[in-house]
């Protein structure tokens, strides 16, 4: 990277709440931005909240709990201080209860909580520094875009929020609570008080493009998640040992029919096929582990493991014969990170059940796996990649690596930083 006078540069202010050192998908896309939008013309100032190397939940106690100013190439880093958490102590339903108090106790025009501190350090360098003139908020969690919407009405400046996730346009629970009707209406409101003065808004695909739109009346683009490193040579297990082994890697949610893989899994270990299926961080979601150990309790070669940082997930990436990951029910243009992260690995990547939308799109450009939604072709298809082992042969797919450069995190930055340069 070649260094700059900052004057030269645009300057970019991004609130990520999540960021580097934590070990969150969410910090990856905004350290894509600051990584890449340096190679084009910006200087980009993030603030995001003091972390624990690796922290993997929100509620921890902090080590570095203090604020510090990183200067990394052509940008900087602000790490502010966060209040000691009251729900750090606690687990359970009484956990619930001080989250459910901070939900309700929002306030449309006053942050609360570490959000206060946030937006406190942010308004801090825009006074001084009257250069910067873009504020990109990426949410979740959306109290960010509060942050936004009160930097704009006070400095005018252009203010843009990011969407990772949909907010109150994703697909509703079909058991709604009353606290979840009370909980709804309030967030309906303040995600459309806190975009109401937005410039732009970004999201991760086209159909949760049209949506938010919909819903906040503003225009929109797509910058997609995407993949650091591309592994163009993977490595291959060659051992005739017939044990076919997946990975599925990530959070599991209810609307995922994992059930399809299970029951397929269960017939072929019925017919004394040798097969592993491994999960990683699925204990993230308590409700969905219970259920997995449920539908996995009379399979033999199951294997839970912790979350864990990236180098050791490619780890295991590397030891697997396939990667697994399953598509929402009903839920269209989802385009979960993992995707382009199994893309990047060089491992076969088996969809099962499929999203028949963008999922199945990705697949079939870049020939990077196959996409199956019914037991009777899963087991075909598991059966012929034993029998691959049984003879030594890699199970291999010829991915289409021009075809997936685009889905690159470096590409995606490309995109964002035109867009910024036309506003």
């Amino acid at each position: 990277m070649i260094l700059k006078n900052s004057k030269q540069l645009k300057k970019l202010l991004i609130i990520s709440y999540f960021f580097p050192p934590s070990n969150f998908v969410g910090a990856e896309r905004t350290a894509a931005w600051f990584k890449y939008l340096q190679d084009d013309g910006f200087y980009p100032i993030i603030v995001t909240r003091c972390w624990n190397d690796g922290q993997t939940e929100l509620i921890e106690k902090q080590e570095k709990n203090q604020y510090t100013k990183e200067i990394v190439g052509n940008g900087e880093i602000h790490r502010v201080p966060i209040k000691k958490d009251p729900r750090e102590k606690w687990n359970g339903l009484i956990r619930k209860s001080f989250t459910l108090i901070r939900i309700l106790n929002r306030r449309k025009e006053i942050p609360k909580n570490e959000f206060k501190d946030l937006y406190f350090k942010s308004r801090d360098l825009i006074l001084k520094d009257p250069n910067i003139n873009i504020v990109i908020a990426s949410g979740r969690p959306f109290e960010i875009f509060q942050l936004g919407y009160l930097l704009k009405k006070e400095f005018n400046i252009t203010w843009i929020p990011d969407y990772r996730d949909e907010w109150n346009t994703h697909l509703a629970p079909a058991k709604k609570s009353w606290i979840w009707h009370k909980i709804h209406q309030r967030e309906i409101t303040f995600e459309k008080v806190w975009t109401s003065n937005a410039d732009h808004f970004l999201s991760v695909s086209p159909a949760w493009i049209k949506r938010i739109c919909d819903f906040i009346q503003k225009e929109g683009s797509v910058i997609m998640n995407g993949y650091d490193q591309l592994i163009e040579q993977p490595k291959g297990k060659t051992t005739s040992q017939p044990t076919l082994h997946l990975l599925y890697a990530g959070s599991l949610y209810a609307a995922q029919n994992i059930e399809l893989l299970i029951s397929t899994i269960n017939t072929l270990q019925k017919e004394g096929r040798s097969i592993k299926l491994t999960f990683i961080g699925t204990e993230v979601m308590l409700d969905q582990l219970h259920r997995l150990r449920t539908l996995t309790k009379n399979l033999n070669n199951i294997e839970f493991k912790s979350r864990m940082s990236k180098a050791e997930l490619h780890n295991y990436k590397e030891n697997a014969d396939v990667l697994v990951m399953t598509a929402f029910e009903n839920v269209d243009g989802w385009l979960p990170v993992k995707m382009f992260e199994y893309f990047a690995s060089g491992k076969p990547i088996l969809v099962c059940p499929s999203d028949n939308d963008v999922i199945d799109e990705f697949i079939l450009k870049t020939k990077s796996g196959i996409c199956i939604n019914d037991n009777e072709t899963l087991e075909k298809q598991l059966n012929d990649w034993i029998e691959m082992k049984k003879k030594g042969k890699i199970i291999h797919f010829e991915r289409n690596l021009e075809a997936g450069k685009i889905y690159s995190r470096k590409e995606q930055t490309k995109k964002l930083a035109e867009l910024l340069n036309t506003m």
